[in-house]
């Protein structure tokens, strides 16, 4: 499966590299999320509902109504633990303006990477506020699936996640 992933990531970063010039516009941005879990997790567990995550992305490829976002996303302390999960995930974008998401990532927490992937829906508005900079304010679910076992299997870590990035135009 981490084969799979790492493949469709160098296949994302081809797609980047080879699109159309004149109509794609590549930008790199930094971004926050207020990240909550849909289950509640019991107080006796140590573990926290809600975290603050920081997100690096670059968006490209494509045209004006397809794009390609890559994101790295870190979560210090992720649930209340004393570990920081990272995340590098990809995103097929359709629309420009009000959008919609799909895509996938794989966690990195406690010293590996997850056994498997979790998938990520997006909602979005992106609007440029100055030329060549722009603000995307998001919402977004997260369907972990079992990609969190070593935390808790007990409880389901999916997420809502709220956001938004500020990325320049390159």
């Amino acid at each position: 499966m981490k084969t799979k992933l790492l493949g469709l990531f160098i296949a994302a970063a081809l797609f980047v590299g080879i699109s159309t010039e004149g109509y794609a516009r590549d930008s790199l941005g930094v971004g926050i999320h207020y990240l909550e879990t849909i289950d509640e997790i019991d107080d006796g567990s140590g573990l926290d509902e809600d975290s603050i995550a920081w997100t690096v992305v670059f968006q490209g490829g494509g045209n004006d109504f397809f794009s390609l976002d890559i994101e790295v996303v870190l979560i210090p302390d992720f649930l209340g633990s004393d570990e920081d999960l990272i995340s590098p995930q990809i995103l097929v974008q359709v629309g420009s303006g009000l959008y919609a998401a799909a895509g996938a990532g794989i966690n990195y927490f406690d010293g590996e990477f997850a056994n498997e992937p979790y998938f990520i829906l997006r909602a979005g508005l992106a609007m440029e506020i100055l030329p060549g900079i722009f603000l995307d304010i998001n919402g977004n679910y997260t369907a972990t699936g079992d990609s969190l076992e070593d935390v808790d299997e007990d409880i389901d870590t999916d997420t809502i996640m709220l956001g938004a990035f500020a990325r320049i135009e390159l």
